[in-house]
């Protein structure tokens, strides 16, 4: 589906309600709202929803990081939620190097965790927590050692909808996905139009759903 696709068809559903079509530009950025919110809305339900998974395929990266007791997760450019971290790591019996999944700590247990000799984070059972330094976010590494290297599974950033220069441009996720942003960009067209037969709080919530 190409971004002047999905404008039509926003246009369309506009057209159902008597709405006059608008320009370009204030529906690239409608669009681009209406993308935000449906990634805010299905993001945090990536690990237990199959449908957000399916959706997401077309945004997933897969990035190689050098081994560090620390990642800057800041520092990469077009990151937008982390799905996934594994470290490689070398098992203190044997030399060999292992693939780990790292998993974070839990709200409220990483000083138990930390004193606790039995579940302090090794190099098979790392753990890492998110922080921020003032700056940027940090991603700290709690092992034995420190990493030979890591492999992060993120979400990226989508590439902004722009239909005054780039209106034939494919848009990444499938058309089925792009119509619920669409319908999304719908309500809240009709919210700032005030329209009464819009409840528009409920249908934005309605369409943020994937299933």
């Amino acid at each position: 589906m190409t971004a002047r696709e999905l404008s039509d068809y926003v246009n369309q559903r506009l057209d159902e309600f008597s709405t006059p079509n608008i320009t370009d530009l204030r529906m690239s950025s409608y669009l681009n709202k209406a993308y935000d919110v449906f990634l805010d809305n299905n993001l945090p339900k990536y690990q237990d929803d199959e449908w957000v998974r399916q959706a997401m395929v077309p945004l997933q990266r897969l990035l190689p990081i050098a081994g560090s007791a620390q990642i800057n997760q800041s520092a990469i450019a077009d990151f937008r939620w982390m799905t996934g971290l594994m470290g490689f790591f070398t098992n203190p019996c044997g030399g060999k190097v292992e693939r780990r999944v790292i998993r974070p700590f839990k709200d409220d247990t990483k000083n138990t965790v930390l004193s606790d000799s039995f579940a302090h984070p090794t190099n098979i059972y790392p753990r890492y927590e998110l922080r921020n330094n003032g700056t940027s976010n940090i991603i700290d590494i709690f092992s034995d050692t420190v990493a030979n290297s890591f492999e992060m599974e993120y979400i990226k950033i989508p590439t902004k909808i722009d239909l005054v220069t780039s209106p034939n441009a494919t848009l990444e996720l499938t058309e089925f996905y792009m119509k619920k942003v669409g319908d999304i960009a719908v309500f809240q067209i009709m919210g700032v139009n005030e329209d009464p037969r819009f409840n528009t709080q409920t249908a934005v919530m309605s369409a943020e759903r994937l299933s």
